[in-house]
């Protein structure tokens, strides 16, 4: 008896028009790839290092400046302390100065005689010359105003110093020089020597702005006999 045959299997749709070397090569599944966690691990520790560095060294070298600062600043302080210092100074001086210039200028001294007086504000242009034992004087602005009365082209000096518009100061040794007759209106004693101040003879200038102004100033000199004073 004969056994039965098996039918031959027959190649899947479209495999018998496949090349045989298409049929043997497959394509391959890819492969899966795993993280490898030390590996990241021992970066991240890298990368904070590297930060850590930078701002360590960062930080020192921003100490570093700070403390460079913080000296020069100490030093402009002390520079600014010894500036305010010399500053005092020269203001301390600058009053003094001020001060000694104000005292010079409140007062006139009349070194012939080793005095001086306080003219006050009605006498601060005055100006003298001094005649053995007698002060005479005058001022700027009498003069002008005797000359502007007088007429601006005039060649004569009106109220000058040597006609005593303003009266006249005479230094005495003592009393027994002092005449009682028609003798000085005041006296001071200043030292060894008495000072009398004598009215005007007459008036320097028949206009009256001029001669307002000439009585203003004689009562001024007569008050300012009584600041007379040792020079020294």
């Amino acid at each position: 008896m004969e056994t039965p045959q098996q039918p031959a299997q027959q190649p899947a749709p479209g495999e018998q028009d496949l090349p045989q070397h298409k049929k043997e090569k497959q394509p391959k599944k890819p492969s899966s790839y795993r993280i490898s966690w030390p590996i990241v691990f021992i970066l991240i520790l890298l990368i904070a290092a590297s930060v850590g560095a930078w701002a360590y060294f960062g930080n020192v070298r921003l100490q570093g400046v700070a403390s460079s600062r913080d000296e020069d600043l100490k030093h402009r302080q002390a520079e600014i302390v010894v500036l305010n210092k010399d500053l005092d100074k020269a203001r301390k001086e600058l009053a003094e100065l001020q001060t000694k210039n104000a005292a010079a200028a409140t007062y006139i001294t009349i070194p012939e005689w080793g005095v001086k007086f306080k003219p006050g504000t009605d006498l601060k242009d005055l100006i003298y010359f001094i005649n053995g034992s007698t002060f005479d004087s005058s001022t700027v602005s009498l003069m002008k105003s005797a000359s502007l009365a007088n007429g601006q082209d005039s060649k004569k000096l009106f109220c000058s110093p040597y006609e005593a518009p303003l009266g006249a100061i005479v230094r005495y040794k003592d009393k027994t020089e002092v005449p009682t007759v028609g003798g000085p209106r005041t006296t001071k004693t200043v030292g060894n020597y008495i000072y009398g101040y004598t009215s005007p003879q007459s008036v320097c200038s028949s206009d009256k702005s001029t001669g307002d102004l000439g009585s203003v100033q004689s009562s001024a000199l007569e008050k300012a006999l009584d600041s007379f004073t040792l020079a020294n």
